[in-house]
């Protein structure tokens, strides 16, 4: 329900990713875990993407830290999707366009998958490798 939720949003906005990432096979490097606060995390190759203690905590800390420079953008970029906790927190705190730069479509599947992004889908421009 997730995913077919998150795709029609961008099937809305960007059908050409939509198609990408419905093609997008299940990658066996990522992994979804659990955290501690229950919300889940992203593992590539191992590596933990988000805090495996509170991603959304993560990402309210990661905007705070970046607040000022927020607040004076006309426009915002950032390198990596993950799962789009902090992507979702950006878009809290401000009206400014944001593109962010994901290279790998599994992840961007993942995260379409996992985490409900159709309030954020229509704001955002996302670049891949195959954009």
């Amino acid at each position: 329900m997730i995913f077919e939720d998150n795709i029609s949003a961008l099937k809305k906005c960007d059908p050409e990713l939509a198609d990408i990432i419905m093609s997008q096979g299940d990658s066996a490097e990522l992994d979804v875990v659990n955290t501690k606060s229950s919300m889940p995390s992203l593992r590539v190759n191992n590596l933990s993407i988000h805090s495996l203690y509170d991603p959304v905590k993560e990402a309210e800390a990661w905007v705070r830290h970046y607040e000022q420079e927020i607040n004076g953008s006309e426009s915002i970029y950032v390198l990596g999707f993950g799962l789009g906790y902090h992507v979702l927190e950006l878009c809290k705190h401000t009206e400014s366009p944001i593109t962010i730069f994901e290279p790998r479509t599994d992840i961007l599947r993942k995260a379409l998958e996992t985490i409900d992004l159709t309030s954020i889908i229509s704001r955002i421009k996302i670049v891949t490798d195959n954009s």
